[in-house]
C-alpha cells in the first residue's frame, strides 16, 4: 500500500499547512470493487471519493434494475419488482459498511448513520488528515492494486514545459526593444 503524500496548502502569514489527504481521487471502478469486496468491513476509513463513487454506482444500478422491472412486469405500483429487490437486498450491507467507514474517516462512530440530515453533511465532509482511531488515512488505491493506469499531470509539471516556451518568446521581445549601438 502507497502512503498517502503531505501536500502543502497555504496559509495566511506565509505559513505552509502540509495536508495527509490523498492528492487524487479513488477511480469508480476501484470504488465500486473496493466497496463490494468489504461488504461486511466496518472496521477502517473510506473517503470521500469511494463512497460517492459507490453510492453514483448504486443510484444508476437501481435506475437500471427499475427500467427492467417495468419492462419486464409493467409500470403498474401493484407489479412486482424483483430484479429491483434483489439488487437493493445485495447492496444493503456494502452500503451500511461503505457509509460506517465514511463517518470512520471524519473520527465519528458509525452509530452517526442513524441521524437523518447530519449523516448526509459528514458523508460530504473532508476526513481526518491524521491517522485516527479507525485506522490510517485512506490512501485511495485499492489493495493488490499497484495503481492507477492513467497519468495525472500536476501543476509542477506543466510549469517545467511552459518555462522554455515562454523563455522562446520573451527573448525576440527583448532583442527587439534594445537600443541599437552607437554609430561611429
Amino acid at each position: 500500500m502507497q502512503a498517502p503524500t503531505m501536500q502543502p496548502i497555504s496559509a495566511t502569514g506565509g505559513m505552509v499547512i502540509v495536508s495527509g489527504r490523498p492528492t487524487n481521487m479513488m477511480n469508480p471502478i476501484d470504488s465500486v470493487i473496493t466497496c463490494l469486496q468489504k461488504y461486511v468491513g466496518f472496521e477502517g476509513r473510506a473517503s470521500r471519493s469511494e463512497y460517492w463513487w459507490f453510492f453514483l454506482f448504486t443510484f444508476i444500478a437501481s435506475f437500471i434494475a427499475g427500467i427492467i422491472d417495468a419492462i419486464l412486469f409493467g409500470i403498474e405500483l401493484t407489479d412486482p419488482t424483483p430484479i429491483s429487490w434483489a439488487l437493493q437486498i445485495g447492496l444493503f450491507l456494502p452500503s451500511i459498511a461503505v457509509g460506517i467507514r465514511r463517518l470512520h474517516d471524519l473520527g465519528k462512530s458509525g452509530w452517526y448513520c442513524l441521524i437523518p440530515i447530519y449523516n448526509i453533511i459528514l458523508f460530504a465532509t473532508e476526513g481526518e488528515a491524521v491517522p485516527n482511531i479507525y485506522g490510517p488515512v485512506p490512501n485511495n488505491i485499492r489493495e493488490g492494486n499497484s495503481g492507477a493506469p492513467y497519468v495525472i499531470v500536476q501543476q509542477p509539471m506543466q510549469q517545467q514545459y511552459q518555462q522554455p516556451m515562454q523563455q522562446q518568446y520573451q527573448q525576440p521581445m527583448q532583442q527587439q526593444y534594445q537600443k541599437p549601438p552607437p554609430g561611429p
